[in-house]
């Protein structure tokens, strides 16, 4: 059943990202949907780890291409090839072959959650530094200090669950052993961090009344 609080609703997202697949699962293959349990045989299908998808042939072609108009500026199709690689691998490395994760809808989920945190135990001098400071990479620092701090909140209640399943090896083999890490890890890269730390900006200039 879906938890009725966002943190529950958080807490059971955190589970699943981390390749958590509980034994009940809805049948709708009949005239009606009805609750089963799923057997050893189901759920080692359901956790068959996904792999790195091939290039298709037409990005290649586009690499290819693009790789040429700017091979002035140091691109290569080698260099497109591996960059393809590594972010495939990436993808791979937390999901499961017959499971699609809606990332951009997970993150942006994440992302308000961890933004909705509480901060007032953080020292106000470095709230404040963080949004007088005009030095971009002092803010940057700050700024992923006060997110972690967010982080560490919001995964806080779902840490014994997420300990149990580990431990039992009901979640993905590669997901992180902490819970606050795989959050991170799913706030984005660099480009979806700017975002949450602009969003971060807003929310403490809001509060402080600056």
């Amino acid at each position: 059943m879906w938890p009725d609080t966002i943190q529950g609703q958080f807490d059971l997202s955190v589970l699943g990202v981390a390749g958590y697949i509980p034994t009940e699962a809805i049948d709708v293959s009949g005239d009606s949907p009805k609750q089963v349990t799923m057997g050893p045989t189901e759920l080692d299908i359901l956790r068959t780890p996904a792999k790195p998808r091939p290039l298709r042939p037409d990005m290649e072609a586009k690499f290819r291409v693009k790789a040429a108009k700017n091979s002035g500026a140091g691109d290569s199709f080698e260099k497109r090839l591996a960059d393809y690689v590594r972010r495939e691998e990436q993808q791979a490395a937390f999901t499961f072959h017959h499971i699609i994760y809606v990332y951009p809808a997970i993150r942006n989920f994440f992302r308000e959650f961890v933004l909705a945190q509480d901060l007032g135990h953080v020292s106000e001098v470095m709230t404040e530094e963080f949004l007088l400071t005009k030095d971009p990479e002092r803010r940057l620092f700050l700024g992923r200090e006060l997110l972690d701090y967010g982080v560490e909140a919001a995964t806080d209640s779902v840490k014994p669950m997420y300990a149990k399943a580990y431990q039992a090896g009901l979640l993905h083999p590669r997901t992180p052993v902490e819970p606050a890490l795989l959050v991170r890890t799913k706030l984005g890269g660099d480009a979806a961090y700017d975002v949450s730390l602009d969003r971060l900006k807003e929310k403490l200039a809001a509060e402080v009344g600056l």
